[in-house]
């Protein structure tokens, strides 16, 4: 069950070279953060918290 981006966000931090010149314009870019929910199974939980 992940979040809603989740999985967009998951392209970016697998593949960051492909974004570098898309987001370069901006003066700074906020990292994503990867949900974390309680009925969520544990190993997807602590994939999420590693990558937050």
């Amino acid at each position: 069950m992940a979040g809603i981006d989740d999985n967009k966000f998951k392209q970016l931090l697998n593949k960051p070279d492909k974004y570098v010149e898309e987001l370069r314009p901006f003066k700074g870019v906020i990292s994503p953060d990867f949900s974390l929910y309680r009925d969520m199974p544990y190993l997807e939980q602590a994939s999420n918290t590693y990558v937050n």
